[in-house]
């Protein structure tokens, strides 16, 4: 939307875009699955649907079609993208039969120089007529060849062609053709013959030899940044995975894991081959993850003992596997269950540099131990295949990680990825201010502890925000610290005037907190009107505080009205269980409602 949208309408388009890209990142199709068609004309004035035939029928969820003669053989061929893998997709058309079919650009001497929006008219040797128009650009981000192209069958060739030019003026030529490309300029006679391209590209079938697999090697596009996460040793230490100066293989691994076990078996044998690389390698045991340590390494160390092994061995918990499915969303874009056995390289500096599903080689992984991400372009390091690149190099998102641990409020990783790896640049710190003060407000009650560090993190990235401000008031709220969360609301309050919650807070506590100011009360009242009208999802929010106020003036008739408004406001299931129940009884005895120090800090009305 432009920037004259209304605030409503920027946040329901946002809305629509985030349950858009939910849809991809939890592997759904756009368009629910629907299946790709391709009909055929089949000359007698009906189409047969073709598309299992032709190669359109395929499980990708499709996007975008280019028609154009590529092999130069009369027929027109089509090049497919899609959201999903393979993303570009060509299909060559050899299926002629010995039809017969004509090819004409166009070049226009006044207006745009290829003739777009001419409208050609082909008379065929039975009279028949055939009409084409010169389009650019047609479908969902598609633009074809711009030529017009016209089948004619076994039988039929061209025998007269009329042309309306973008201009409005109309030309006829008599010709006799049957097959090839022509060009047709303005004002010029007689039409032409067209050369294909002397320098041509070869597009071949590619044969898959390799049988299907489960078995998958991701690289990032850049060394991503993990934060540093604890796991139990087995002289059973707390230590962090953390950056050691040496390249780290990780394996998540378990004794059930018949592959686990033949990876390990070869990491065993192939260890001092590794260790003469310099790869270093920890084998985390996801057995039982719930039991006491204790149990788990006694289990560990046994098995280890039966197996002979001397790898270096230790227990795995949530924060691991939590930090290892953000890495995974972050490279592939989608949520996706994963299996083991997994494995992690580590550069030098504690980043991920490769994610493997399945057991790599030993030869893999001393391939990408001495080769990734030591000298040339980062991203050549994450293609299986050569290529060529259409959009220059752009930076390593530092912030999708964040992101990830944000949305699922693990905000113990979030906070340990931005305490070790600060953002850098103005959008990166705006970003991480953003999820520290929002995961703050949602801690505030549960964590504050937790809260007030997040909040430090978001004043130290980005400070002066007024959310920060909000945060900050209901931290204090949390704490009991009510006369810090009045003050934080007036702040608030000076800043972004009529702000909701603000308001009803700040009314709230005038009304229900002892006397401090003889126009305490009256504050209130002209705080709550202010808000009355736009609250319409927490308008028994308003009043119950309107009625608060009354109580608090002593107008205890008027209090119990607007408690009973209210709860009549309220769906009705909950109207039984409503605190507004028990401040209704005091003010129908003459008791105004005052807040206790042992009530909830955020408990609204």
């Amino acid at each position: 939307p432009d920037s004259t949208a209304s605030s409503e309408a920027t946040d329901g388009y946002l809305a629509a875009w985030e349950a858009t890209a939910k849809l991809v990142e939890s592997g759904h199709h756009w368009s629910g699955h629907e299946r790709n068609v391709a009909f055929l004309n089949t000359g007698n004035g009906r189409f047969a649907h073709v598309a299992s035939l032709t190669g359109f029928d395929s499980p990708s969820d499709g996007r975008a079609l280019a028609i154009v003669d590529w092999d130069h053989d009369g027929d027109m061929d089509v090049w497919m993208t899609q959201r999903t893998a393979p993303r570009l997709r060509f299909l060559r058309n050899d299926n002629h039969g010995g039809m017969a079919g004509i090819t004409l650009s166009l070049e226009s001497s006044k207006g745009n120089a290829s003739g777009v929006g001419a409208r050609v008219e082909a008379t065929l040797t039975h009279g028949r007529k055939l009409i084409r128009s010169l389009r650019a650009g047609e479908g969902y981000l598609s633009q074809s060849a711009l030529k017009c192209h016209f089948g004619l069958g076994k039988d039929s060739s061209i025998t007269h062609l009329k042309i309306q030019w973008p201009d409005g003026t109309v030309e006829s030529q008599s010709v006799n053709i049957k097959e090839g490309s022509y060009h047709f300029k303005q004002g010029e006679q007689p039409l032409a013959v067209s050369q294909p391209p002397k320098k041509e590209r070869s597009i071949h079938a590619r044969k898959e030899n390799k049988p299907p697999s489960s078995y998958k090697r991701l690289i990032p596009h850049s060394p991503l940044n993990l934060p540093p996460v604890p796991y139990v040793s087995q002289n059973k230490d707390l230590v962090y995975l953390k950056a050691s100066g040496k390249r780290q293989l990780i394996v998540l691994w378990a004794t059930w894991c018949l592959p686990c076990l033949e990876e390990l078996e070869a990491l065993q044998r192939a260890q001092s081959k590794l260790k003469e690389a310099g790869l270093e390698i920890l084998t985390l045991n996801l057995d039982q993850i719930n039991q006491s340590p204790e149990q788990r390494l006694t289990q560990l160390k046994r098995f280890m003992r039966k197996r002979q092994w001397v790898l270096n061995g230790a227990l795995a918990n949530t924060p691991i596997m939590e930090m290892m499915d953000a890495a995974r969303e972050a490279i592939l874009g989608r949520q996706w269950t994963w299996s083991i056995p997994s494995s992690f390289l580590f550069n030098e500096k504690g980043q991920l540099i490769a994610l493997y599903e399945g057991s790599p080689s030993v030869e893999q992984l001393l391939e990408d131990q001495e080769r990734l991400f030591r000298k040339g372009k980062d991203r050549e390091h994450a293609l299986p295949y050569a290529g060529s690149w259409y959009v220059a190099h752009y930076p390593p998102d530092q912030m999708s990680i964040p992101e990830i641990f944000y949305k699922k409020e693990q905000f113990q990783l979030l906070t340990s990825l931005l305490y070790t790896h600060p953002p850098n640049g103005t959008q990166e710190r705006d970003k991480a201010s953003f999820f520290c003060v929002e995961a703050s407000k949602r801690l505030a009650q549960e964590n504050p502890a937790m809260a007030s560090t997040l909040l430090e993190l978001s004043e130290s990235f980005l400070p002066g925000q007024i959310e920060q401000l909000r945060a900050r008031a209901m931290l204090d709220q949390a704490q009991q610290k009510w006369g810090n969360a009045m003050q934080g609301y007036e702040a608030l309050l000076r800043q972004q005037p009529g702000d909701f919650q603000a308001s009803v807070t700040l009314a709230w506590f005038l009304a229900v907190l002892p006397p401090g100011q003889p126009d305490q009360p009256k504050r209130a009242w002209a705080l709550i009107q202010e808000v009355l009208e736009p609250a319409k999802e927490t308008r028994s929010q308003a009043l119950d505080i309107m009625g608060a106020v009354q109580a608090s003036m002593g107008n205890f008739e008027q209090a119990a009205r607007w408690a009973e408004k209210a709860l009549e406001s309220l769906p009705s299931e909950q109207r039984s269980t409503s605190p507004i129940q028990s401040r209704l009884s005091d003010y129908r005895s003459g008791k105004p409602y005052r807040l206790s120090t042992q009530e909830s800090a955020l408990q609204r009305p």
